[in-house]
């Protein structure tokens, strides 16, 4: 375990300018201002997104790693995986743009880990579990709007693709939301249980 994280902070700090190299060659622009707009951006600027379709794509999603593999709070460890989730989005957008259907799903299964691993990190802690998942919740609410839009502004022939990404996305995301409810009411019960149960112990003491 050692030799790993000696050999990782190794590759970081003589990698990073290599990795920034490949992240400069390997980015593509996205100019529809409508489409810059939806993904956060203002419309006099463009966004770079890093496009899946490059060889040195791999260096993107490893410098992550690396930089989640020195992140130690777990919510700023959340809050990286969002925002790891959130640049898939853009680049299933960059995708779309490209009518590039086959790596469509491909990101949208990186995009689905990244919010997995979030969920995992929020429930470690089960005294605000509840509130950190419904953050991440509200996060999947907003990129499930993006998708929508951009459904609405690719060209037709790659509009069925884009449509089962978003249903795909969209019946995980239902399925996520119903099993946390679903959680929450089970907490509620216990809850009201071990009140009842707490009342009642108290009247057979006054009984006694």
């Amino acid at each position: 375990m050692k030799k790993l994280f000696l050999a990782m902070v190794v590759f970081a700090l003589l990698g990073t300018p290599m990795i920034a190299f490949a992240q400069e060659e390997n980015t593509e622009e996205i100019t529809d201002p409508q489409l810059i707009m939806e993904l956060g951006e203002e419309e006099e600027n463009t966004e770079e997104v890093a496009d899946p379709t490059k060889p040195l794509y791999f260096f993107t999603t490893l410098l992550e790693e690396i930089e989640l593999f020195f992140t130690f709070d777990d919510d700023k460890k959340i809050e990286k995986r969002l925002e790891y989730a959130e640049k898939r989005i853009s680049e299933m957008a960059l995708l779309a743009q490209q009518g590039n259907e086959a790596e469509l799903e491909k990101i949208r299964n990186r995009y689905e880990r990244q919010i997995a691993q979030a969920l995992k990190i929020a429930n470690k802690h089960s005294e605000m579990a509840q509130e950190k998942a419904e953050k991440i919740e509200e996060q999947r609410a907003k990129h499930l709007e993006v998708l929508e839009k951009i459904y609405n502004q690719v060209p037709e022939e790659a509009k069925p693709s884009i449509e089962k990404i978003i249903e795909k996305t969209s019946a995980k995301y239902s399925a996520d939301k119903a099993t946390r409810n679903a959680l929450k009411k089970t907490e509620k019960g216990n809850n009201g249980n071990s009140e009842n149960n707490d009342e009642e112990t108290q009247l057979e003491i006054t009984v006694d």
